[in-house]
C-alpha cells in the first residue's frame, strides 16, 4: 500500500476563496477579487498572483512559503489605496485561511503598497500593488 501523497497548496485559490468571503471586501469589491485579469473589467478590481517562493531548505513540501503579488485597480487613486490597505489587514488578522482538501494559508508578510498607476490604458488608471510572503501548509491525499 502506498502513503498518503503531500500534494503542495494552491495559494491563489486558497486566498481568492477567502477573501472573497470578508464581509469589508464584499462592500468594497463584490466578487471581484481574480487569479487573472478578466476580459470584461469592472471597477475596482483586484488580481492576484504567484510569482515565486521557496520551500525550506531541507524541508518538506508539507510547508512552503509562497510569494504573491495583489494588484487592486479603481477608478480614483483613494479608492484603491483604501481596498489594498483592507486586504492587507485582512491578510494579518484574520488567517489561517483554507481546508482540509485544498491546504492552508498560517500566515502573512505584506510589503509596503505602492503606487502604480496602470500605463497601459488610457488614461492610466489608479492601481495600488503590494506583495505577501503566505505560509503554506499543504494536506495528504488518501493512499489510493
Amino acid at each position: 500500500m502506498a502513503d498518503a501523497l503531500m500534494v503542495p497548496a494552491d495559494p491563489e485559490r486558497i486566498v481568492s476563496a477567502f477573501l472573497r468571503e470578508q464581509p469589508e471586501l464584499a462592500d468594497a469589491l463584490g466578487d471581484r477579487i481574480y487569479t487573472t485579469m478578466p476580459k470584461d473589467k469592472t471597477y475596482p478590481l483586484m488580481v492576484l498572483t504567484r510569482w515565486g517562493g521557496e520551500v525550506p531548505p531541507g524541508g518538506p513540501l508539507s510547508v512552503e512559503a509562497a510569494d504573491v503579488q495583489f494588484d487592486v485597480w479603481a477608478d480614483r487613486k483613494k479608492q484603491a489605496q483604501d481596498v489594498a490597505q483592507l486586504v492587507r489587514a485582512i491578510l494579518a488578522q484574520r488567517l489561517p485561511a483554507g481546508d482540509s482538501t485544498g491546504g492552508w494559508i498560517t500566515g502573512a508578510a505584506s510589503s509596503a503598497m505602492r503606487y502604480a498607476p496602470d500605463e497601459l490604458v488610457d488614461p492610466p488608471r489608479p492601481r495600488y500593488v503590494f506583495s505577501a510572503r503566505l505560509t503554506c501548509r499543504s494536506v495528504a491525499l488518501p493512499a489510493p
